[in-house]
């Protein structure tokens, strides 16, 4: 077999794998861009136009046959050992792999004619056993979750290709007639594309197989997520439809009650006047319920619209304030809020005002006669935000209870100051707001003392963040 048949087993090989390649990258590229796909891709068109330089290197002139000819290639190795980092999630290191081929072009420039043929070989060979010494340490010395007999195994081609190359150097300088005589019988170049064909074709291949492994390392991690999401959900709508059975429950009961006695017109107004009143408290109770289950429901399916918009946080919140000054002056709660300085966000108004009309609701609801509330902001945000805090000095939550916040398989029922009910699931719709928002929210709690509860949310100078 003549080194041009060789060529062009190579050419016809990567040729293919181009298209392979190039069908992957459809599939593949939006999920793993970042992973680096594309760069592999390009390592095989690269691949391809060198040895179809190759190929035509003696009808073609010096620079197209031979200088671009061993930079397509080198810069194939290149490409192909940065996408490996890039898959296994190793830092690249652009100018250790860009150098060899930059300095073999700029060499390559001043070494045309048969004479200069060794010291082309030499260059060439210390180049590509530099590339693929890393493409070698990467497969096999790194640690990384795909790893197998394959990589492995490709891995150690690579140092042993390296090794060949640093053989061909050593042949060069210091048996140059015997060398001569290989490549003049065109041995030394049958070799090297033997190797070439074997190192790409199975380069190509450990690249496909890492790339399998990822995508079903992440369908996997996908899958267990949504196994553990529908599990909570379940648990979540379990716990939910149990407390709306024995809110009807009693609002059946009361109403039967009172039907009853109306029937029997043993009705008494003034005596029975605390059963209407439990009555009116049970329905409260149940269209809340209902009506954080339907904001729940609705952010989970992505049914409620964002519409981000510039927002005054103060004046906002000041105006809730002013609507809840009257339940709060009801239980001689003093609210009080210290947001006289505008502080704008980026944010959907609307949801953010559900937010903090939840957050102060509750404030109200497990704080004791003459206790406080307060909001005010903090005085060191994070860069870029807005941190507002509404504090009360109201029952508190054990720790049990704070690590139950915001989770939906957590069945979290206290009642507040005057008995009134609480489910949590007026925070769980707050969260999913604000991050839907690209903020977040924290809390600090002590059972006996209070909860401080801090809403973080962008300022305006991000507002051409792209949101959740």
């Amino acid at each position: 077999m003549d080194p041009k048949t060789l060529a062009l087993s190579n050419l016809i090989e990567t040729g293919m794998m181009v298209i392979v390649s190039a069908l992957i990258v459809i599939i593949y590229l939006k999920k793993y861009k970042k992973k680096g796909i594309l760069i592999w891709f390009f390592s095989n068109v690269f691949w391809a136009l060198g040895f179809f330089l190759v190929f035509h290197q003696k009808e073609w002139p010096y620079f197209f046959g031979v200088i671009l000819a061993n930079v397509f290639i080198l810069l194939s190795l290149s490409f192909y050992n940065i996408s490996i980092c890039k898959l296994i999630g190793k830092k690249v290191s652009y100018l250790l792999n860009f150098f060899p081929v930059a300095a073999l072009f700029i060499s390559y420039l001043f070494m045309e004619g048969t004479e200069l043929l060794f010291l082309r070989i030499i260059i060439f060979s210390v180049a590509a056993a530099w590339i693929l010494f890393k493409t070698g340490f990467n497969l096999v010395y790194q640690n990384y979750e795909y790893k197998n007999y394959h990589f492995l195994a490709t891995g150690y081609l690579a140092f042993f290709t390296v090794f060949a190359n640093i053989f061909r150097v050593a042949m060069t300088l210091y048996f140059p007639e015997n060398f001569k005589v290989l490549i003049d019988a065109g041995n030394s170049a049958i070799f090297f594309l033997l190797l070439m064909l074997l190192l790409k074709t199975s380069f190509n291949i450990a690249y496909i197989l890492i790339l399998s492994s990822v995508a079903l390392h992440d369908l996997k991690i996908v899958k267990e997520e949504l196994e553990k999401s529908n599990s909570s959900k379940d648990k979540f709508f379990s716990i939910i439809s149990h407390d709306m059975k024995n809110l009807f429950s009693g609002l059946l009961w009361l109403s039967n009650n009172l039907k009853t006695k109306i029937q029997e017109k043993k009705f008494n107004p003034e005596t029975d006047y605390i059963r209407i009143e439990t009555l009116n408290e049970v329905i409260q109770r149940q269209f809340s319920l209902l009506e954080n289950l339907l904001l729940w429901a609705s952010a989970q399916t992505n049914r409620i619209d964002l519409s981000p918009e510039v927002i005054d946080l103060s004046k906002l919140s000041n105006d809730i304030v002013s609507l809840y000054k009257e339940i709060a002056d009801e239980k001689e709660i003093i609210i009080q809020s210290d947001l006289s300085k505008s502080n704008f966000v980026y944010a959907d108004k609307e949801m953010v005002s559900t937010v903090i009309r939840n957050i102060v609701n509750n404030a109200i609801k497990f704080t004791p006669k003459s206790g406080t509330i307060k909001l005010y902001y903090s005085a060191h945000p994070e860069k870029d935000s807005v941190q507002l805090i509404v504090e009360d000095s109201g029952l508190g939550m054990t720790e049990e209870n704070l690590n139950k916040l915001f989770k939906m398989d957590e069945k979290l029922t206290t009642k507040g100051t005057n008995n009134e009910i609480g489910t949590g699931l007026g925070l769980l719709v707050c969260s999913e707001f604000i991050k839907k928002n690209g903020g977040y929210i924290n809390v600090e709690s002590k059972e006996g003392i209070g909860s401080k509860f801090k809403i973080t949310l962008r300022s305006t100078d991000q507002k051409n963040s792209k949101l959740a």
